[in-house]
């Protein structure tokens, strides 16, 4: 048994960068939630919008997996796929919480990779998913359910996001 990880020194807190949120047009106040991986089916991109647009303001989602820099609602930017590790650890520490949709994950890499980032996970119930996001560091919800996904963000920023965002850290580095 080989356990999976990350480059806790490549996906680090430290990369945040203000000119992120510059560039989308959005301030402090606004709630920068992240996805990023490939725009396929299996990954719920059309459930994701589902709950933004049931979030309104002031959250925003970056989807990062496109092909090119593009808004897809007031409240949803999508952004090309990063294969750069240190250019998606600085999005991923730059945003506030990561969500993830999909399904059907047998592991979830870029979940530890934003827990290495300091960052809350959301995601659903999958997989291993439920081995890897418990109650201290994130929120499980129920698949294919909007308005679950939308009360598990909720839940987040209700929270002391910052103090679950240290503790995904912590569980990152073990």
């Amino acid at each position: 048994l080989q356990p999976l990880g990350v480059d806790g020194t490549i996906f680090h807190p430290s990369r945040a960068d203000r000119s992120l949120r510059d560039a989308l047009g959005v301030g402090d106040e606004t709630r920068l939630l992240i996805f990023a991986g490939r725009m396929a089916r299996e990954k719920e991109i059309p459930l994701l919008l589902r709950v933004l647009a049931e979030l309104g303001s002031p959250y925003h989602l970056v989807l990062v997996g496109g092909e090119k820099h593009e808004a897809l609602a007031p409240n949803v930017t999508r952004l090309p796929y990063e294969q750069d590790p240190l250019r998606l650890a600085r999005l991923l520490a730059s945003s506030d919480a990561l969500i993830h949709a999909g399904r059907h994950e047998t592991f979830g890499m870029i979940l530890v990779e934003a827990m290495a980032s300091g960052l809350p996970v959301i995601a659903v119930r999958s997989g291993a998913v439920t081995e890897i996001v418990e109650d201290d560091i994130g929120r499980i919800a129920t698949p294919d359910d909007a308005r679950s996904l939308a009360d598990a963000v909720r839940s987040i920023f209700a929270g002391d996001r910052v103090a679950m965002g240290l503790r995904a850290r912590a569980r990152a580095e073990r």
